[in-house]
């Protein structure tokens, strides 16, 4: 066996425990985030909304590993609370922003279990 292939087979083991490592990680954080948009302290003012919140499969894709947070029960209805609204009599309700905020615990999550796991 050449040099060559020796260090193809090397990279190609260390891209898949990579890959293995990333999607451990994906999972982790996608577990999280779901968990802390349903367990949000705000009551929703539509019966099942903080119930249904689900994270996708994890997919492979040419960029890296990919999952999908979404809600499962009232989609339509997250950009709304989150964004806030226009009432009747022309005053905005504000949103509270908790889509957001998920977001940010999500991407700070990821990064440390990405780093703890390298």
């Amino acid at each position: 066996m050449s040099v060559k292939e020796q260090l193809a087979r090397i990279l190609a083991e260390y891209g898949e425990e990579i890959m293995e490592d990333l999607i451990e990680a994906t999972e982790a954080t996608g577990k999280a985030t779901t968990k802390q948009l349903a367990g949000r302290q705000q009551k929703s003012p539509v019966r099942g909304y903080n119930k249904g919140w689900k994270v996708t499969a994890i997919e492979k894709t040419w960029k890296g590993v990919e999952a999908t947070i979404y809600n499962a029960n009232k989609p339509r209805l997250t950009h709304i609370l989150n964004d806030g609204w226009t009432m009747r009599n022309g005053q905005r309700h504000p949103g509270d922003g908790h889509i957001d905020r998920a977001e940010d615990m999500a991407r700070e999550l990821f990064e440390k279990e990405v780093i703890s796991k390298l």
